[in-house]
């Protein structure tokens, strides 16, 4: 009885899957900024790291005082020595890395702060 249940899970997954790529296919999507475009500023950062602590709270501090877009990204490559970062995404790290690379670089740091929206 119980691979019924999931058989009929599994349908219906596929039935619904199916349903929505159809709908989407109907649909043309298009993105459009405002008028006015704002900088996107990205602090990367991890729990291990000394020097983060005081770069998080001048991040938190530009809430109300300046016109941007703020995120905090927590890497995870501190987590290789000893000292993980339970916020730290593998997914982080990469971005940095290509942020870093399109720049022409090949260093990455933290507290490492970048502002524009190139990837």
């Amino acid at each position: 009885m119980h691979w019924k249940r999931e058989a009929t899970r599994v349908l219906a997954a596929i039935l619904l899957g199916a349903a929505l790529s159809v709908n989407a296919a109907e649909h043309v999507y298009a993105v459009r900024s405002g008028a006015r475009a704002v900088p996107l500023v990205e602090l990367y950062t991890s729990e291990g790291c000394s020097r983060c602590p005081p770069a998080d709270r001048w991040l938190s501090k530009q809430v109300g005082q300046a016109d941007t877009n703020r995120l905090a990204l927590h890497v995870d490559y501190w987590d290789e020595i000893g000292w993980p970062d339970r916020f730290g995404s593998p997914a982080w790290s990469q971005r940095q890395r290509l942020r870093v690379s399109d720049q022409g670089g090949d260093t990455r740091y933290t507290p490492q702060v970048m502002v524009g929206a190139q990837v």
